[in-house]
């Protein structure tokens, strides 16, 4: 994992948007839910789109949950 952003506070910004885009022209974008989504994981491979919370994702990945 590289990072966990807040799709809300995130998705405002062009340069988010213009890497998302590009991520997803790239088939490097997973959606790992259908409901909608609060955040984005960044890592090596691909962005994951979440419903967690950004906020959420962290406390799990710092108490080794996911």
């Amino acid at each position: 994992m590289i990072a966990v952003f807040d799709i809300e506070n995130t998705s405002t910004s062009q340069i988010t948007r213009d890497y998302l885009n590009k991520a997803g022209k790239m088939k490097k974008v997973i959606y790992v839910t259908e409901d909608m989504p609060k955040s984005f994981v960044v890592t090596e491979r691909a962005v994951y789109i979440s419903s967690l919370s950004s906020q959420t994702l962290i406390r799990r990945f710092s108490e080794d949950i996911i």
